[in-house]
């Protein structure tokens, strides 16, 4: 490689390639000026370029050769001072005094049609089995390029009005090529491409070889197939209307593009392609099937799709294509497709191994010129065929020069609120969540159509903005990572790289979350300490109303033995004994006195059996008989079967008062038969229920009675009996119940009464003896 220096006078010295120093005399025919500076360019063949002020640029080898004038299209008289290049291979050089002048590194050459300079606008390109060039123009105009200079031809002479050729190919039985124009199908003589011969008076919209010999064409009111016989050209239609593409898949079924979806052809039935919608509201331009029998469906607004046999992949702006027009497809090989789209030139990389997979390398506005639209294109070995409306473009793609992965930078960041210049170590108020950043890839070749790739809280995203808004991001550490990549496929080897972090609110902070754990801690211990005094208070209150039930108790003993029993009972012993009725006598005091004895026991039990609470009350009640034989009886029955009395157990000294009243205001003031008490046990829906049933007058009658006999004692065992039930049920879920009927007759006169006491079969009982 050279290397050394040059002097800024009529000679210098440099070392040659052989590493020798060589003197070079600026005393030649070409360098007779000063010499301002000199560079090496970055190609395959390694020029030396000189800046010889006003003589312009010249070049030498690296073995200091001269080379002819590297850039004659220069403008003269003026002085250019320094040379450099970029990372694409672009040339850029200084002047004095006239700005910087780009030279873009691509070989690329636009022919205009010779004859046809007011109409320059090429509609198709092709090349043929001999191997020229091709062109379709406007106004019934085609043209071969033969020494760089597109000569034309005509369809018709003297013809009026414009025709345009769509679509060319290879008819390859025949001798002859295929254009297809606006008003017709033409066959070319490959010969003699002037002479051409009118095939089918249709308006072409599109076509492609489906065998060696047959031709599928979409025309503006059906489709055809075109195929050769002995006595020309058979034409055979194979659907009616509109037709804007048209091609064979591999399972030799035929895909029609029309305005409106896609519809494919089987034997001799059309259905339409429903499976994707996007699809079947497009307006097909261009059909293709590669070598997986994948088939391309370019459209006119929505990019084009790829259908394979498991899926539909969308390729349009959202993914990498520089525009959502495409107008043709071209397959170079297996594995590349070229897409026309507007002003663009895409080159799609695809494989499937086993699913579609592709990418996608774009050559940018074409001669950036924002004007130019491409309509049509043809790729060989060596150069890129492009029909745009600004003539035939050709693209050299054996330039030896590599483009250098594309740099990329982070150039802004900013919140609602602030702007940053210093991108290291930024930190974030939580108010701060809404971000923009700025970037921008360096690429001089793609002329702004850059595609990026980013990653932020690991998702891949592509997109060809270099502004980024991120709304409402969450507390955090945040790295992103962004990539360029230029029109010819290469991304930039090393990412720009920004790391922020979103400080979190207060309330989201761990000193926080303590304080508020602690806080919550507290609360809950202060709760437990409220309830554990209410349930201390809930104790003790119950503890009172034990204490109360006791009091109660000792009340219902002093009750229960009224005085008027007690006098009532020594009377009825001194009548025994005065009536020499020692027996009698004797047994009732004996009676008398296991009842006291028996009321003393039982007063301070809470619950006895339900067996100790029938020989208590048959002990009471067999001495009330004896007072009042015959005029009283009485019977206690348990119709309890499915426990033994024994085994139940029952609240003390509750059924004694009911069963006292009964014998003291029911049978007593009976006046006409035997009063007759009866007492039954039964069990009832979790309860153990005593009827206490007499014959006697009732409560009304017994009332009346006892207003008309005032007596200074007032009877309180009934009373107490309520009293202490009412504690019981305070202090227990299950409840006891007292149930009070006045018996009637059919004329409404009183039968007697019945007291129903129900007592808790199990859990109550149980309880109140804890």
């Amino acid at each position: 490689m050279f290397q050394g220096y040059f002097s800024a006078s009529i000679n210098f010295t440099a070392f040659s390639a052989d590493e020798n120093l060589k003197p070079v005399s600026l005393r030649g025919p070409f360098l007779r000026d000063i010499v301002l500076a000199h560079s090496v360019a970055k190609r395959a063949d390694s020029v030396i370029l000189i800046s010889v002020g006003t003589r312009g640029i010249k070049a030498l080898t690296t073995y200091l050769t001269p080379l002819p004038d590297p850039y004659p299209f220069l403008p003269p008289d003026v002085t250019y001072s320094f040379t450099n290049f970029d990372g694409d291979g672009n040339t850029w050089i200084t002047s004095l005094g006239r700005g910087v002048f780009f030279i873009p590194a691509g070989k690329t050459v636009m022919y205009k049609p010779d004859g046809a300079q007011r109409n320059t606008n090429v509609t198709s390109v092709y090349k043929t089995s001999e191997g020229f060039i091709s062109v379709g123009l406007d106004n019934w105009n085609y043209a071969i390029l033969k020494d760089n200079t597109l000569q034309l031809n005509r369809l018709y002479k003297n013809v009026f009005g414009g025709s345009r050729v769509i679509k060319q190919c290879n008819f390859n039985n025949g001798g002859v090529y295929m254009l297809g124009t606006d008003y017709g199908l033409f066959a070319v003589n490959r010969g003699q491409p002037s002479k051409v011969e009118m095939v089918l008076p249709v308006c072409v919209k599109n076509m492609n070889m489906e065998a060696p010999d047959s031709l599928l064409v979409g025309a503006s009111s059906r489709a055809y197939r075109i195929t050769k016989t002995d006595n020309g050209f058979k034409s055979d239609i194979l659907m009616e209307g509109r037709c804007t593409a048209i091609v064979r898949d591999k399972r030799n079924r035929i895909w029609l593009g029309t305005l409106s979806g896609v519809k494919i052809l089987a034997g001799d039935v059309i259905k339409p392609f429903d499976r994707n919608k996007s699809i079947s509201q497009s307006r097909i331009t261009d059909l293709l099937c590669d070598e997986y029998d994948n088939m391309w469906v370019a459209t006119h607004q929505r990019g084009f799709f790829v259908i394979t046999a498991d899926s539909i992949i969308a390729i349009n702006t959202r993914n990498g294509l520089p525009g959502d027009a495409c107008v043709r497809f071209f397959k170079e090989t297996d594995g590349i497709i070229w897409v026309c789209t507007n002003r663009h030139l895409s080159k799609i990389t695809y494989w499937q191994s086993p699913r579609f997979g592709f990418d996608i390398a774009s050559l940018g506005e074409l001669a950036g010129d924002e004007e130019i639209s491409v309509n049509d294109i043809f790729v060989d070995s060596l150069n890129i065929w492009v029909a745009t409306s600004s003539g035939l473009l050709r693209i050299d793609k054996t330039d030896g020069k590599e483009s250098e992965s594309p740099p990329v930078y982070v150039t802004s960041f900013q919140t609602t609120d602030s702007v940053y210049s210093n991108l290291q170590h930024l930190v974030l108020t939580h108010t701060q969540s809404n971000i923009q950043i700025d970037f921008i890839g360096i690429s001089y070749n793609s002329g702004g159509n850059m595609l990026y790739k980013y990653i932020l809280e690991g998702d891949t995203v592509f997109t060809r903005n270099s502004s980024l808004n991120f709304n409402s991001l969450a507390p955090g550490k945040y790295h992103f990572r962004v990539w360029a990549r230029n029109v010819k496929g290469i991304w930039s080897e090393v990412p720009a790289e920004l790391t922020f972090t979103i400080a979190p609110p207060f309330w989201s902070t761990w000193w926080f979350r303590v304080l508020m754990l602690s806080a919550a801690g507290l609360m809950i211990w202060a709760a437990m300490r409220w309830r554990i005094y209410q349930i201390r208070a809930r104790e003790k209150e119950k503890t009172g109303m034990n204490k109360k039930i006791n009091e109660t108790e000792l009340q219902a003993l002093r009750a229960q033995m009224n005085e008027h029993f007690i006098f009532n009972s020594l009377n009825s012993i001194q009548n025994f004994i005065n009536q020499n009725n020692t027996e009698a006598a004797n047994f009732y005091l004996a009676s008398f006195g296991r009842l006291i004895r028996r009321t003393l026991d039982i007063s301070s039990m809470p619950v006895i059996s339900l067996k100790e609470e029938m020989d208590y009350l048959d002990n009471y009640l067999s001495l009330e008989k004896m007072r009042f034989t015959p005029r009283v009886d009485y019977s206690i029955t348990n119709n309890i079967l499915n426990f033994s009395p024994d085994m139940l157990n029952f609240p003390s000294m509750i059924l004694q008062p009911y069963v006292e009243n009964a014998i003291s205001h029911g049978l007593m003031y009976k006046t006409s038969g035997k009063g007759i008490l009866n007492i039954s046990f039964s069990a009832e829906n979790d309860f153990v229920v005593c009827r206490i049933d007499d014959n006697g007058i009732g409560r009304k009658k017994a009332e009346e009675l006892k207003s008309k006999r005032p007596t200074d004692h007032e009877s309180k065992g009934v009373k107490l009996s309520e009293n202490r039930v009412a504690l019981f049920n305070s202090v227990n879920d299950d409840k006891i119940k007292v149930e009070v009927i006045d018996k009637q007759n059919a004329s409404g006169e009183a039968t007697g009464t019945m007291v129903i006491v129900y007592v808790p079969l199990i859990e109550n009982v149980w309880r109140m003896a804890r």
